[in-house]
């Protein structure tokens, strides 16, 4: 088993409350995760129902206990415990149903909180230090600048909760169970301290927080394994993670072997070896696309060694059913299981970052742009690829939403074509299983007839195969590989590449050429268009009139406008956005004007394109 620091903790709270006992877990990175197997129950409570004005969205009192009480059913959070560390150990995801009956379930005694006080800068940060000194382990985030609250999730047979993010409401909800609201009535000796619920201005005014100001942990992602820490520590343990700002939610029942502190050429081999198991039976075109599959793999359990973005995952292949769908989902069940955010490519710019939005919210280890039947060219997606923090207006505000990007990025198509900006941010997982209707091809052959369940099955060796590889890696120091690095991925290509070189799988990065040739569309149609510019005019100064004919007789030239003046219009704006490229053995220039029109000359800069 893996293996956790572990020390049972007395029980928590009451037969009542939601956690009969828990066991606590301390971090190789100093932080402190408690664990219990959850299951649900449905009980009934009883719950005051506080009187309320209704000419005015503040308090009323309610003297005593409850001036009334309603009868409401709700979910509570029991335990199933666990026979030995790393079996059935789920986080302590302390939900809000959870947390209803706060007074009864914890140990830790509320705060008093005067809803009468004038000074509501008082009152605010009363009510988020009470929130905080409740939220241990955490079930309240900060999460791309929003704050946020667990929740279960909601697809069928879902195991990993879903983040929600807290409006008016959810607040109202969480600051009325995290402290005892009061107001003082009547003067004198008659004064009496009735119960009342929080009022909105002070609601209001703890949303209204600087997001840097609010008193809750980082949440970057989640996760459902074990995965590396910055500083290349192993986060084992379930729960939050402070080091790495992640959530860790171990699948209950999965078995992962020990991890050696060292591990030894022969555990390596043994890694190696049940990977191969996994995507033996896709016809990789060469070693090159076999190793990229591997890398991707790999990148979830290493992405918080990684400062920075990490690049397109292409798998693609010359027809249909050829595996390209199963070899992804394959390649991620290690690290995600079913959790992997499939997307289709959308019909406009517009649509495509919607949907980069939504996938990006759900904070998924890994998203699939699936089939895609039409050139991947996307301004969007592209800064999806490249920057650490993706930004886009909040739907239906003014506001501005800054998502971290940490999840891994892979797309499926049959010979898709993409844009140059597209393909320099990808690299290439080409099959080509040499037959007419592959999807046909007789499965007695292969070695895992169906491979998802073998993978299910042998899913806790596979991770264990994954942090060997990573671990080996970084005892040895981390040394980076040799060759070739892709451009803005630098840190990328030194810890995925380091960690291939390092156990002996060559090919990393080998088959760049070969994808920008095949792919890149737009670039192979610009080296057309220049190559015939050359050979009819070759260093002479030329305008947009000379070109536009050689631009029209160019296969793939796209130039937009119903007219040839749009037409040509569209041609100058082309070469202006080309100025200064290198496009194959050519410069473009631009060389002055002539009668208030822009002129352009090539200049050869290679003479074989090297």
């Amino acid at each position: 088993m893996l293996n956790h620091n572990e020390s049972t903790a007395p029980g928590v709270g009451t037969p009542g409350g939601g956690w009969s006992s828990v066991q606590k877990h301390s971090n190789s990175d100093g932080t402190t995760s408690i664990a219990a197997g959850q299951v649900l129950k449905q009980r009934d409570y009883t719950d005051p129902a506080p009187r309320c004005n209704t000419d005015h969205d503040e308090p009323a009192a309610v003297s005593g206990s409850a001036a009334g009480r309603s009868k409401v059913p709700y979910l509570r959070l029991a335990e199933s415990t666990a026979d030995e560390p790393g079996h059935g150990l789920t986080p302590p995801i302390r939900h809000h149903w959870a947390q209803h009956d706060q007074d009864t379930q914890s140990t830790t005694p509320k705060l008093r909180i005067d809803a009468g006080e004038c000074n509501l800068e008082r009152v605010s940060t009363q009510a988020w230090t009470a929130i905080e000194r409740l939220n241990d382990p955490p079930s309240l985030f900060r999460h791309s600048e929003r704050l946020v609250r667990l929740e279960p999730g909601t697809s069928e047979g879902s195991r990993l909760p879903v983040l929600k993010a807290l409006n008016h409401s959810l607040l109202r909800y969480e600051a009325a169970r995290a402290a005892t609201w009061y107001r003082r009535e009547g003067d004198g000796r008659n004064t009496r301290e009735d119960e009342v619920i929080p009022p909105l201005s002070v609601i209001q005014d703890m949303l209204a927080y600087p997001i840097t100001r609010v008193p809750l942990p980082i949440l970057e992602h989640i996760v459902e394994t074990p995965v590396f820490a910055p500083n290349g520590t192993l986060q084992a343990s379930p729960g939050y993670h402070v080091s790495g700002q992640v959530l860790i939610c171990l699948d209950e029942g999965l078995d992962i072997p020990s991890v050696p502190p060292s591990p030894t050429a022969a555990d390596v081999q043994r890694a190696l070896k049940l990977i191969d198991d996994l995507i033996h039976d896709f016809p990789f075109v060469g070693d090159a696309d076999r190793t990229h599959a591997v890398a991707l793999l790999l990148l979830p359990f290493v992405r918080d060694l990684i400062q920075g973005p990490t690049p397109l995952h292409l798998i693609e292949a010359p027809s249909p059913g050829t595996g390209k769908s199963l070899l992804a989902r394959a390649l991620l069940m290690p690290s995600s299981g079913e959790r992997i955010g499939a997307m289709t490519y959308g019909r406009d710019e517009d649509e495509t970052r919607k949907r980069i939005v939504t996938a990006l919210l759900e904070a998924r280890p890994a998203i699939l742009i699936d089939n895609v039947n039409q050139t991947l060219d996307s301004a969007a997606l592209s800064s999806a690829l490249t920057e650490p923090v993706f930004s886009d207006r909040l739907l239906g505000t003014n506001g501005m939403l800054n998502l971290p990007v940490r999840c891994a990025w892979m797309a499926t198509g049959n010979n898709p074509t993409l844009s140059t900006e597209i393909a320099r941010r990808s690299i290439r997982i080409r099959l080509d299983a040499s037959v007419d209707r592959p999807w046909q091809r007789d499965v007695d052959g292969f070695r895992h007839p169906a491979l998802l369940a073998w993978a299910t099955e042998h899913r806790g060796e596979l991770i264990w195969a994954a942090l060997v590889l990573a671990q080996r890696w970084i005892v040895a120091g981390r040394p980076p590989a040799r060759g070739r690095s892709l451009g803005s991925y630098e840190s990328w290509s030194t810890v995925i590449g380091g960690i291939l070189a390092h156990a002996g799988v060559p090919g990393f990065l080998e088959n760049l050429d070969e994808l920008y040739e095949r792919a890149d569309s737009e670039g192979t149609v610009w080296r057309r268009f220049v190559e015939a510019w050359w050979e009819a005019h070759h260093d002479s100064t030329v305008g947009v009139a000379d070109l536009y004919n050689l631009a029209e007789a160019t296969e793939g030239f796209e130039l937009s406008g119903g007219n040839e003046r749009a037409r040509r219009t569209s041609l100058g704006k082309a070469l202006r956005n080309r100025e200064d490229a290198v496009v194959g053995r050519y410069r473009i220039r631009k060389a002055g004007r002539l009668q208030r029109a822009t002129q352009w000359q090539l200049e050869r800069v290679s003479p074989d394109g090297a």
